[in-house]
């Protein structure tokens, strides 16, 4: 961090400090204040949302997206679990706005400086659990929960009237009728639904991400009545007149397993088909490994695309690897190479192999799909992404599981089958606050996470 930089730097947290003075509640913090002033040389310091602009999609996101220096996103939770009392249930909703928050910190595992830019704020758990639990129950969730004719999750009935009165906000030009969800999300009421049901292994489990994402020009110019769906999971067929995200929060899954259907769904609003933010398409594509044809020549554009073209769990376990990295073994090591099958036994090769980051699925090292325990040293743009300080463009730095970052956020928030230590890692890596990178126009790359709510 340069001394200018850390000087505004601890002058914006000192603010910070001073508006949070006097303000009393439970959980993560809220700020209504909004305006932390500005310097000479570098701007206006922005927290949303707040008193004026809290709706997802507004225009005053674009127009004050560099000045973000905070994002407090209002979560609405409906816990249907029935093994959990309400404090119970809030205490992990909390420990998954920590992990997010501090997956935000930009280079946190190197910076300690470095802020959280995302700071989840819950405004409302509501209980929707049976009380009590019907006897011999078979579901872990309530009668409450909405279900469709097959008895799978009806996403589509959240956001009908007659389920609006579960979330106990009343209309205000119709006071004997509540807000749908819909409007809580174009009031800026909420800027995200979180779903707490359990029933893992059933269809009463809710989509683990779904977003109706405003589909934006190249000028990050909404584009009148275009929504794409860009979640982990299908949106019910109807959209809001602003972005609209749900979220499933398991109160049995690790934290790790939470964050992957986030970070899915920024991957998706990269590589969405017209794109649903060109500014991400134009400048994360590489970073989450997307573009192998163009820069490597390969038949597929990604290691998600390879992994499709088998069947059966092919690439899914070490037994049955398809990617490779041959070079990496060498002492000391050569240009970097990966290679590989097909699934018809014919190979491929990408030499050199400068890649970008990697997905939620697959860390730089991935031999095959969630591939989180892989301890060989793989080199990568992951630290050093678009920041040109090397000779030849990235300086590539090698990522295994056990690096002690990535060890120690492991044993943090857990590895339940998604590898903690890589989410964090991998989302600490996006271009965010403060970030040094450089977009592909050579401007200072903008911030990533407010992208989440245009």
């Amino acid at each position: 961090m340069t001394p200018r930089r850390a000087a505004v730097h601890r002058w914006r947290r000192g603010l910070l400090a001073l508006a949070l003075a006097g303000t009393s509640q439970c959980g993560s913090r809220v700020v209504d204040a909004v305006d932390l002033g500005q310097t000479p040389d570098a701007g206006p310091f922005l927290i949303w949302p707040n008193a004026s602009h809290g709706a997802n999609s507004d225009p005053w996101l674009v127009a004050h997206h560099d000045s973000l220096v905070e994002m407090q996103p209002r979560v609405l939770v409906l816990d249907f679990y029935d093994h959990l009392d309400t404090q119970a249930a809030e205490q992990q909703v909390h420990a998954k706005i920590d992990a997010i928050a501090e997956s935000s910190r930009y280079h946190g595992y190197a910076d300690s400086s470095a802020s959280a830019f995302l700071e989840y704020s819950l405004v409302k758990l509501v209980d929707l659990t049976d009380h009590p639990p019907p006897p011999n129950a078979t579901f872990e969730s309530s009668a409450l929960l909405p279900t469709d004719a097959s008895g799978a999750f009806d996403t589509s009935a959240l956001f009908t009237a007659a389920f609006a009165a579960n979330y106990g906000y009343p209309d205000p030009a119709h006071p004997s009728q509540s807000l749908t969800l819909c409007q809580l999300f174009e009031q800026g009421i909420i800027n995200e639904l979180w779903l707490m049901t359990g029933d893992e292994a059933t269809a009463r489990r809710p989509p683990l991400m779904a977003e109706s994402k405003q589909v934006y020009d190249a000028q990050n110019q909404p584009v009148a009545g275009m929504f794409a769906d860009t979640g982990y999971q299908p949106f019910p067929a109807l959209h809001c007149e602003v972005t609209a995200r749900i979220a499933y929060v398991s109160p049995v899954r690790g934290i790790d397993c939470d964050l992957v259907p986030r970070s899915a769904g920024i991957e998706n609003t990269a590589s969405a088909t017209p794109p649903a933010i060109p500014y991400l398409r134009d400048n994360a594509s590489d970073y989450f490994n997307g573009d192998f044809m163009a820069r490597d020549g390969t038949s597929f554009d990604s290691w998600t695309q390879l992994v499709g073209q088998g069947t059966n769990g092919w690439c899914g376990s070490k037994t049955s690897a398809c990617i490779a990295y041959p070079s990496e073994t060498a002492v000391p090591a050569v240009v970097p190479e990966a290679s590989g099958t097909f699934p018809d036994g014919s190979t491929w090769k990408m030499s050199p192999f400068v890649q970008g980051c990697g997905t939620t699925h697959f860390p730089p090292n991935a031999r095959f799909e969630w591939d989180y325990g892989n301890a060989q040293s793989v080199r990568s743009r992951c630290e050093h992404y678009d920041l040109n300080d090397g000779p030849n463009g990235d300086v590539l730095a090698g990522y295994s599981s056990d690096m002690p970052a990535v060890a120690a956020y492991t044993r943090q928030f857990g590895d339940d089958g998604c590898g903690g230590g890589w989410q964090v890692y991998y989302r600490q890596n996006m271009p965010g606050l403060h970030n040094r990178a450089r977009d592909a126009d050579g401007s200072p790359m903008k911030n990533w996470w407010p992208f989440l709510f245009y």
